[in-house]
């Protein structure tokens, strides 16, 4: 009989509900919460919506689910227009928490949208996020009747290890590194996939005979060395796209992946509808992927091909653009290029704002123009995009080393390591940090792994060779690589800037006029000749400076004056990174101009932190630090040493905590 009157209200209570149909009102709103978060799923990436709005409609979809509650309460069953003081109070209750909370939302979002003028930004937890299944997609055979037909094989390949690297639940093997197993006839799958740190290894070759291709796909088990999953589609030529979708599609089924529907739509969406530009485009992509000048014309004549045939290819712009990048930050044509080469990515974007090529071409451009937070940026929605794209990683971790946040470059530096883990690049990167915070075992252990990966004896090998001699304190031997270097490619602009540098800290300044200069003496040529070339401000200074030495004094004095106008129009024009402010400092040391030397060095500093410890190289070996003589007798120089000093000490104890998400790497 005591439990009666709980009973009784129990039974009002549902009754209640009933009356004013609470259940059909939450219902009803589920499901449209439902729908609209499908259509954000949906529409997220076609339409440019920033995770922190994403993040803000699904907070307002879960605080709008209350205030659904209480009106339902309230009306659900009167339908009563008015609104009580009662209710006043909850609905403004519930705002004001979803205020607090959205508000906390924002915060986190900023943190983690980009860098920060303002001390260090939050670590980039994603970098150090754990790993999917790892597939190494191998070079597919061509068993076309022409062997022209080479380059189709290689592009299908390409293409499908491109799909996969879209899909967030893998984790898929760089090109750079199954590509060294190309010419392997005879593959171990196991070894290779102990090799490259593989789950699965996808194997499979291409026959194009006239308007028919068959493709064979076979996944393996790498460790057990067992088919998981094969097929082979016999189709006309025009269904191709369609067959590297189902082999991506089968492949993430088979390493039980999840696919979300925009990742879904992404890896079946055909790039063009033309299959003569795709020809043209395959041609191109891989004379680009060749990385030297006459390589990257023919590519440029190839994707303009393609892109006649259907102007609206986003793949072609976005290739068509890296290319025109190319030509004045790598084969030192005129900047001017890179203006062409961000109209072509925007376009490219119109077309498509899910293509990471255009975003990394658009980094890419800003990078050079020390634009570092737009560049960090587009690396960073090129990533966002495709997670498994280690040349975005490289980037972001640049981005981060040029504002002094060693410790978060290197998280991006060990994930693009284990993406691509025979790409030299990473180890020496690497090794640059270690250097500047004063780890030198480590940095020359890196060097050397760096070395693994490279042809021995090769111009490449022999250069890291001659930084592993500037790190171990050898600097004559380091002299006499570069020296080797310049006899065998004597026309190689870096290889005498290379020479100069080591030159100008044994203190010979003769020698670095000379190779500098060349065969000419006449200092405006050499001008000319480096005037299109990235390392030209280093080249300027180290000549300017050699000749204040010698007794050249006027030319001296107006090659660094010339240093000084051209690093201040690039940080009038919006350069962020620390370079030309360290560029400054030492042009104006060797006029004499003191303090402005010093405030040079200390905008330096503050940009950059350890980032300029590293450049600054230890005393004795590359680097400016020389060059700062006649500023270290001064009390504000010293001042700023010890503010270096102590982001170095910060960095390494970044770097050197347990706690650093790269753990989990």
């Amino acid at each position: 009989m005591g439990n009666l009157p709980l009973k009784e209200s129990m039974s009002d209570f549902v009754q209640r509900l009933k009356e004013r149909k609470l259940v059909q009102w939450s219902l009803a709103y589920l499901a449209g919460g439902w729908l609209v978060l499908q259509v954000l799923d949906v529409t997220a990436e076609p339409w440019g919506l920033s995770n922190g709005l994403i993040r803000t409609i699904q907070a307002a979809l879960v605080f709008g689910f209350f205030v659904t509650l209480v009106l339902a309460w309230y009306h659900g069953e009167r339908g009563q227009q008015g609104v009580s003081r009662s209710e006043l109070m909850m609905l403004g209750g519930l705002l004001a928490v979803s205020a607090v909370i959205l508000m906390v939302y924002q915060r986190a979002d900023a943190g983690r949208s980009g860098l920060s003028g303002d001390g260090d930004p939050p670590l980039v937890e994603a970098a150090g996020a754990a790993f999917g299944p790892a597939v190494a997609v191998l070079p597919f055979v061509n068993n076309s009747p022409d062997e022209e037909n080479a380059f189709f094989a290689a592009g299908i390949q390409e293409d499908i290890l491109t799909q996969l690297s879209k899909i967030r639940d893998l984790t898929v093997l760089s090109r750079t590194s199954v590509m060294r197993y190309q010419d392997d006839s005879d593959r171990n799958l196991r070894e290779i996939g102990e090799e490259l740190g593989a789950t699965a290894i996808l194997e499979g070759s291409v026959r194009r005979d006239a308007d028919r291709i068959r493709v064979t796909a076979q996944l393996n088990d790498a460790q057990a060395d067992e088919s998981m999953w094969a097929e082979t589609y016999d189709r006309q030529l025009e269904d191709v796209f369609a067959v590297q979708s189902e082999i991506a599609r089968e492949v993430a089924d088979a390493l039980q992946a999840t696919l979300s529907p925009t990742e879904m739509d992404r890896i079946s969406s055909a790039p063009t509808g033309s299959l003569p530009a795709y020809d043209l485009y395959l041609r191109g992509r891989e004379a680009y992927l060749r990385q030297n000048p006459s390589d990257n014309e023919e590519a440029i004549r190839l994707y303009k091909q393609a892109l006649a045939l259907d102007s609206e290819y986003a793949l072609a712009l976005a290739g068509l653009s890296r290319a025109y990048a190319n030509r004045p930050y790598r084969f030192g044509g005129d900047p001017a290029w890179a203006d062409s080469a961000l109209v072509l990515a925007d376009r490219a974007l119109e077309i498509d704002p899910r293509e990471g090529t255009a975003h990394n071409a658009r980094g890419y451009v800003f990078g050079t123009r020390g634009w570092r937070q737009e560049a960090y940026e587009e690396y960073l929605r090129a990533w966002e995009l495709d997670p498994n794209d280690n040349t975005a990683m490289n980037n972001l971790a640049a981005s981060h080393r040029a504002r002094g946040q060693l410790d978060q470059a290197l998280i991006w530096w060990e994930r693009a390591l284990h993406i691509d883990p025979f790409n030299p690049l990473y180890p020496d990167r690497m090794a640059f940090i270690h250097a500047a915070i004063g780890d030198t075992v480590q940095a020359v252990r890196l060097k050397r792994e760096s070395l693994a990966s490279l042809n021995p004896g090769g111009s490449n090998a022999r250069a890291i060779e001659a930084s592993v001699a500037v790190l171990e304190g050898d600097l004559s031997r380091a002299r006499e690589i570069w020296e080797e270097l310049l006899e065998l490619e004597p026309s190689s602009p870096s290889f005498r800037e290379e020479v100069a540098e080591a030159a100008f800290k044994a203190g010979d300044f003769d020698a670095v006029i000379v190779h500098l200069e060349g065969t000419s003496s006449d200092s405006s040529l050499l001008f000319e000749e480096i005037g299109g070339n990235a390392s030209q401000p280093r080249t300027m200074l180290l000549y300017g400076v050699s000749m204040i030495e010698v007794g050249r004094e006027p030319e001296g004095r107006d090659f660094l004056t010339s240093l000084i106008a051209l690093r201040m129009r690039q940080i009038a024009a919006g350069n962020e990174d620390p370079p030309p402010w360290l560029d400054l400092a030492t042009a104006q040391a060797a006029l004499g101009q003191i303090d402005e030397a010093l405030e040079s060095f200390a905008q330096a500093q503050q940009i950059g932190g350890a980032f300029v410890a590293g450049l600054l190289g230890p005393e004795d070996g590359w680097g400016t630090a020389l060059e700062l003589t006649s500023l270290r007798s001064d009390p504000r120089f010293q001042d700023l040493m010890g503010r270096l000093e102590g982001d170095v000490a910060d960095a390494r104890a970044l770097i050197q905590a347990d706690s650093r998400p790269a753990a989990q790497l």
